[in-house]
């Protein structure tokens, strides 16, 4: 009976005495494990940031970029006040992304008209063109489809082919334009893409022309743009 109460005295002896040392000054009481680091939330009411225009090649679209386009649209009067003239479209543009889904661009956009053996102008060639000279915004609402638009300097040219080789040609002062455009991408990538797009300008040539009021020109194109 002694020899039980012996080793029972033992046994609390050591309890108190582990119990003394892990609460002995200095000593650092262990405390619960650390919470994950916090992860990173859009602020209440924002969605998420929307993610680059398209990495199908493993990145996002920096840097400058360059395009080109052609297809086919018409030239028109407001009010059908001059027959409208189908027309060879050309495309041009160079600018620079500024965040992943927006560029800023110079795009240079002429349409052009041939018309070849006019008797009644006693010519051989006559080529009628309506140019845009323009600072556009280009921005992707998807990875795929953009939308743009901008400022714009528009010109009304032209040029007749008299026999004997001379040129006479005829072409308007700058007037003061808008453009409008939209695109798909048909190819994709962070360095390139081929699209198709509906483009749409007009200028105010009623100063510089026999017309009351706007040139309008609208063309569908196929472009190719480098990034």
């Amino acid at each position: 009976m002694k020899s039980g109460l012996a080793l029972v005295a033992f046994a609390a002896g050591l309890l108190v005495a582990g119990a003394a040392h892990a609460q002995a000054p200095g000593a650092v009481p262990a405390g619960p494990p650390a919470a994950p680091p916090p992860t990173q939330a859009s602020p209440p009411g924002y969605a998420p940031a929307p993610p680059p225009v398209a990495v199908a090649g493993g990145g996002e679209r920096r840097g400058f970029t360059f395009g080109i386009g052609i297809g086919g649209g018409s030239i028109q009067c407001e009010d059908n006040q001059c027959d409208e003239l189908e027309t060879l479209s050309l495309n041009l543009h160079l600018g620079a992304m500024v965040r992943p889904r927006l560029a800023i661009a110079v795009d240079l956009w002429g349409n052009y008209h041939f018309d070849y053996g006019d008797s009644s102008l006693r010519s051989d060639e006559v080529l009628t063109s309506l140019s845009f000279a323009s600072v556009v915004l280009r921005g992707w609402a998807t990875p795929r489809l953009w939308f743009q638009g901008g400022i714009s300097g528009a010109t009304f040219a032209q040029r007749v082919e008299v026999p004997g080789g001379r040129d006479v040609e005829n072409t308007t002062d700058t007037v003061a334009a808008v453009v409008f455009g939209v695109g798909y991408e048909l190819l994709t990538s962070d360095r390139y893409s081929l699209d198709l797009s509906l483009r749409f300008g007009a200028g105010d040539f009623s100063d510089e022309l026999d017309v009351d009021g706007s040139l309008t020109s609208g063309a569908f194109m196929v472009g190719f743009n480098w990034f």
